[in-house]
């Protein structure tokens, strides 16, 4: 079984899951390096092909290792519109854990400012953070994953180790 780390563009789910994995000992990978199909300012180009293509990598690394950290999106960019992620792409990464990585709009925007060609305002990025949490919450409910919620202002990497190590 795997654990998803979800939030926006530029929250800080990579540099968070490197530390959780050394923590825990399990694999991590980011769900955007294991697709590689992405435009402009990680855009997606067809989110439809990408998701196949993300769970059949995933399908196969579970075959090496039976649990994963993951991170990614529960609403992605394909073009200027957002999109989102079917729920059963979700279910078919075989995730029964979801951690909603979450902070102030403010200092993501700093954060995407420093990145080559990726800004969003601070609507959008209202926005995508509510549309996140609404996704885990539904995925959640449906397919009977635990979800955990953290602002990253006050992340205690102990708490989430014990979240991903010892929920079942």
């Amino acid at each position: 079984m795997n654990t998803f780390v979800a939030g926006t563009y530029g929250v800080g789910k990579t540099s968070l899951c490197k530390q959780l994995a050394l923590s825990t000992g399990l694999e991590h990978y980011s769900a955007s390096s294991l697709v590689q199909h992405t435009g402009p300012n990680k855009s997606v180009i067809n989110s439809e092909n990408n998701q196949e293509i993300l769970i059949q990598k995933v399908v196969d690394l579970n075959r090496k290792w039976k649990s994963l950290i993951l991170d990614g999106h529960f609403c992605i960019f394909e073009g200027q519109e957002i999109v989102k992620i079917s729920l059963e792409v979700f279910n078919k990464l075989n995730i029964n854990k979801v951690i909603i990585i979450q902070d102030e709009p403010s200092k993501i925007y700093l954060r995407l400012s420093k990145r080559a060609g990726q800004q969003f305002d601070l609507k959008t990025i209202t926005k995508l953070q509510q549309l996140e949490l609404e996704r885990a919450q539904n995925f959640c409910e449906k397919y009977c994953a635990t979800l955990l919620i953290e602002n990253m202002s006050n992340i205690r990497l102990e708490t989430l180790k014990n979240f991903i190590i010892n929920t079942k």
